[in-house]
């Protein structure tokens, strides 16, 4: 018997012990395989048509200041269940989750020094004031970075001024080098003339003037509190924060007119918003269409392309169409060289990815959107090594409800992910069976060298507009579940065995509104 043909044994014996190990169901690969149906899709054995390496903490957070306390608990009483679904992504990519603190809430912030409660809003009119013991959240969230927001909107009086500048000790001394990673100052300025924040004559050489004025006098608060962060290594800003391309403001003009001329910003920050109404690959394409050519016109700037994203509305947000969305986008913004995509997220609203406490309104609990950052950790892998590739696969027999991307590491492909994003709405009212569920063949052409046996891991629920009973690989993250840190289910399918011809060939199955991860070894 040949070396090769050993060698091929040891690893069949290898992947036999490895899925008995973890409840494998096998797919037998002997079995002969039915003609080709559905897309047929080619997959480049090498990452010439990649994006750049991911960054490390690509998928990260962003929590409106109003929320921030409720997510993170304080020092006597952590949000534990937080805290366990940010470690989940971390375990997966290599680095926890990064979290800005910001929002619409941001701007409504006022610091109050003599305040015993670490917050107090009110919805109309709508205040937010905070005290010194708002900064104690900072403490809950171990080896965590983080962005803190300064309010700009109400920082056009003496005493709005010396109120922000008040905080900043207590923001400095609360985050201190092993927990900053950024300041920023204003959210979405680019609205403040429509929402009567600043009149109608405030224009880009404005905005870069107030803002630069501001950011000085913040680092000069900060040189007696905290005079290692505001050394200019240190003292860094994500800008401009803007709601979109085409508001009041310009995001080009506001660097022209000098935004960034004492050297103080290290990321371009924009906002970008996905439509949870339009379920299908061209609308994920088409949220990033006037983001991308921004990116281009700033490349001078040579500064990395930072986004913040959330959904248009709340219809459906909290659904498993919502989730198949929130995975493509995630791992398209990736595939075209952003450098972190922070979802946006808040409580008592459905379109964050979790609730982090029972209110009134919202039950404590893991929604179905939080499990797409699940699926997209898995197929980005470990980040930390700086080599890993994603690329958009754009082929041309792939329907507007189909979308794939293929990861490579270290120059190799390892993952293949497709979507189907394909609408399946089971009615809860009828009397009559369910429809039998479609399902799409995908057709892979990989790499000669991939033959042999890849591992599917599966997205998985009962339909489109399922909110429960959502899997990845056969496991929950349900705080219900041992608090979301995520467990096996029994009667689940995990790690499907498939067969990679010798031409390389894999015929993938994926159900109408669901998604699968293949693993080759090439």
């Amino acid at each position: 018997m040949s070396s090769l043909a050993l060698l091929s044994i040891g690893f069949v014996s290898l992947l036999v012990g490895l899925a008995l190990a973890q409840q494998t169901t096998l797919t037998p690969v002997g079995t002969p395989l039915p003609p080709p149906q559905g897309p047929f899709i080619n997959i480049s054995a090498t990452p010439f048509e990649a994006s750049q390496p991911v960054s490390k903490a690509f998928i990260s957070y962003s929590i409106e200041s109003s929320s921030f306390p409720y997510f993170t608990g304080n020092v006597t009483s952590p949000n534990a269940f937080s805290l366990t679904l940010l470690e989940n992504i971390g375990n997966l990519t290599g680095t926890k989750p990064y979290i800005r603190v910001g929002g619409k809430p941001q701007d409504l912030a006022v610091y109050d020094g003599s305040q015993t409660a670490a917050m107090i809003e009110t919805v109309d009119p709508a205040t937010l004031s905070i005290g010194p013991s708002y900064f104690d959240s900072f403490k809950t969230w171990p080896d965590t970075k983080f962005i803190y927001g300064f309010n700009l909107a109400k920082s056009t009086t003496n005493k709005a001024q010396k109120q922000l500048l008040a905080s900043v000790p207590k923001a400095c001394q609360a985050l201190g080098q092993s927990k900053l990673l950024y300041w920023e100052l204003g959210n979405e300025p680019d609205l403040y003339k429509t929402s009567g924040a600043r009149s109608s004559t405030w224009n880009e050489a404005k905005y870069a003037r107030e803002w630069r004025t501001l950011a000085s006098d913040i680092q000069n608060a900060m040189l007696e509190a905290c005079p290692e962060l505001a050394r200019d290594r240190l003292y860094q800003f994500i800008a401009p924060s803007f709601a979109g391309t085409t508001n009041s403001l310009d995001p080009v003009k506001v660097f022209q007119k000098g935004l960034n001329d004492d050297k103080d910003i290290s990321e371009i920050s924009m906002h970008h918003t996905v439509d949870t109404t339009a379920s299908n690959h061209p609308a994920i394409i088409s949220s990033f269409s006037k983001l991308l050519p921004l990116k281009s016109q700033l490349l001078s700037q040579n500064l990395p392309f930072t986004l913040v994203s959330s959904f248009a509305s709340a219809t459906n947000s909290d659904t498993f169409a919502s989730a198949l969305l929130t995975l493509d986008a995630t791992l398209y913004a990736a595939s075209q060289n952003i450098t972190r995509l922070h979802q946006h997220l808040s409580t008592d609203h459905p379109s964050s990815l979790w609730q982090p406490l029972t209110t009134s309104l919202s039950p404590k609990g893991t929604r179905a959107p939080y499990y797409a950052h699940i699926a997209a950790a898995s197929t980005l892998g470990n980040l930390t090594p700086g080599n890993v590739q994603i690329a958009h696969i754009a082929s041309k027999t792939l329907n507007d409800t189909d979308a794939a991307y293929a990861v490579y590491s270290a120059g190799k492909l390892v993952r293949i992910m497709v979507i189907n994003l394909l609408d399946y709405s089971p009615s809860s009212n009828s009397s009559s069976p369910a429809p039998a569920r479609p399902k799409t063949r995908y057709n892979l052409a990989l790499p000669k060298s991939c033959a042999g046996i890849g591992i599917v891991n599966r997205l998985t629920a009962s339909g489109s507009q399922a909110v429960t009973g959502v899997t990845w690989n056969g496991m929950s993250f349900n705080w219900e579940i041992e608090g979301g840190k995520g467990k096996i289910l029994g009667n689940t399918t995990r790690n499907e065995w498939i067969a990679v011809g010798s031409n390389g060939v894999v015929f993938l199955d994926v159900v109408a509104s669901g998604a699968a991860l293949v693993k080759v070894n090439c």
